[in-house]
């Protein structure tokens, strides 16, 4: 064998390809390359990851976005590497731990990571496997599917009724109550759980039983629960009925993983039960409102830490020749943390008066009426953002509720003291929608609303579901679904609730019955590109 010396062998390479341009050669080999890397958390604002190496290894830590191709360095570049802390374009970091802790990100974003080893002459190894951080993905996914024994017997039974909130990096929890879990037709094991995101894993948690409830007072207009998070502690707070004569409230410190159980108030059998439970937090107290019976809607805030013996309580005013109506019952806090409670009044005819209310210097305005228009089943949800307030009615304002207006929407731009007049969000087709109806606003003001597709027909529905309305002003709205791609094509998404992120993009949760070409049934996730 003839041995070539290394200037021998450079210059038979350049015959062989006169126009290839080459950098530095190496007489050394490439290096093994790192294995098990993971990531060990995921914040909003950091990512962590480890992986196994030999002892004082140089590793280069490389990132790219999800669905981006890896980078590829040019001839220049790899000429240069001898003399450049970055050897690579994605190269974020080059370290001698079996650790690194990526701070320079964008909480909305998903990022890849994987790592190479760096040798003599900055030879790089093969790549190690790849891992994802970040929030969860766009479009449409499943979050949990329907367990199969209830889609077999009843899936109409699995995430009846689901609520939602967002945890420290903004990413989505939730809330879901799910009917007589051993299928025997008996719903005193009814069942709330929560279900969270895990950044680190990218996937979602298994769901964690919060409570057992039983037979609660339920419908789409009179929640039997209500979740929120207290921004300044972190920690969710769940205001729930145990069937219909105990209100408790449920707190986690941990996002979500175990729970505390705070007994608020009973009644007897022979009194009122509660229902529409709404809860808020700020600081560290609870600010609840809630039906007692048909005679009181109750305002109560105290000190999460405070036996709610503690607690102050009011109850809402009813001037006289009005009623209390059980429904359209909500606790907010406005910009400057002060409570706002809304609830409905009947009076001798058929009209209905929307109130808001400020307890803590016992205000009211009314935001609307129903026109003297008899409305048995009304409902009612209420959003904040900034000096802007908005809610979405589900009832009937006119002579067109058997037609498709059955959503209404009206807002405020001074705090609540005044209110535009109720807009009608029309029908998509035939398909007619109903409660629950929730209402969110961005940071702009643009509101997105939700509502239940639960009559009519598919022949003259232009979208699919599950049903979203959105608008720029308040008065023009667009009403379809959120997304094409992977959506299910008929109404059989149903019980949708959404919300604004902090970057002003819509996280919409629902239910899907039977499931699509690209979702098992079960709850489902949309989350807006």
């Amino acid at each position: 064998m003839i041995a070539l010396s290394r200037v021998a062998l450079l210059t038979l390479l350049v015959a062989v390809e006169p126009n290839r341009t080459l950098g530095p050669i190496s007489t050394h080999l490439a290096p093994a390359a790192p294995t098990a890397l993971i990531v060990a958390t995921a914040t909003k604002s950091t990512v962590a990851i480890s992986w196994t190496s030999a002892a004082g290894t140089k590793i280069v830590v490389e990132r790219k976005s999800l669905g981006s191709a890896w980078p590829v360095a040019t001839p220049a570049a790899a000429a240069a590497a001898a003399s450049t802390p970055t050897p690579t374009p994605s190269t974020i970091a080059i370290v001698t731990a079996t650790t690194a802790t990526d701070s320079k990100i964008d909480q909305y974003a998903t990022y890849v990571y994987r790592v190479r080893a760096q040798g003599a002459d900055n030879l790089l190894s093969a790549p190690s496997n790849e891992v994802i951080a970040g929030p969860p993905p766009v479009g449409m996914t499943s979050v949990i599917a329907t367990p199969k024994a209830m889609q077999a017997h009843d899936p109409q039974n699995f995430a009846t009724q689901m609520r939602m909130a967002f945890d420290a990096n903004d990413d989505p929890t939730i809330v879901y109550m799910t009917n007589d879990l051993n299928n025997d037709g008996e719903l005193d094991d009814t069942d709330l759980s929560v279900i969270t995101w895990n950044r680190a894993r990218y996937k979602w948690n298994a769901p964690v039983s919060i409570d057992t409830v039983g037979n609660v007072t339920r419908s789409g207009t009179r929640m039997p629960f209500s979740f929120t998070r207290d921004q300044s502690t972190g920690q969710f707070g769940l205001l729930h009925t145990i069937g219909e004569h105990e209100l408790r409230l449920s707190t986690s410190d941990d996002n979500g993983l175990t729970w505390k159980h705070l007994r608020v108030e009973t009644s007897g059998a022979e009194q009122g039960g509660f229902s529409t439970p709404s809860i808020a937090m700020a600081g560290g107290r609870v600010f609840l409102a809630y039906a007692f019976g048909n005679d009181a809607v109750i305002y109560r805030t105290g000190l999460v830490t405070d036996a709610p013996t503690k607690w102050t309580s009011t109850k809402a005013p009813v001037p006289s020749g009005q009623e209390l109506k059980t429904e359209g019952i909500n606790a907010r806090l406005d910009a400057a943390g002060k409570p706002v409670v809304t609830y409905l009044l009947s009076g001798d005819s058929y009209n209905t008066n929307v109130m808001l209310w400020r307890p803590d210097v016992n205000k009211s305005v009314k935001i609307m009426d129903t026109r003297n228009i008899q409305n048995d089943d009304p409902g009612l949800d209420l959003q904040i953002q900034g000096t802007q307030l908005a809610v979405a009615f589900y009832g009937a304002l006119d002579d067109k509720f058997f037609a498709n207006h059955h959503i209404w929407f009206a807002h405020s731009t001074d705090n609540g003291a005044t209110w535009t007049a109720a807009v009608a969000v029309a029908d998509d087709g035939g398909n007619a929608m109903g409660p629950p109806a929730t209402v969110s606003l961005d940071h702009a003001g643009h509101a997105a609303m939700f509502a239940n597709v639960d009559g009519g027909n598919d022949g003259q529905a232009k979208c699919g579901a599950p049903k979203l309305m959105r608008s720029a002003d308040g008065v023009k709205w667009t009403t379809c679904s959120p997304d094409t791609k992977g959506a299910p094509a008929t109404s059989d998404a149903v019980f949708p609730v959404g919300a604004f992120a902090g970057n002003d993009k819509l996280y919409v949760a629902f239910k899907a019955r039977q499931g699509a070409p690209s979702l098992a049934p079960g709850l489902v996730l949309w989350r807006e590109r």
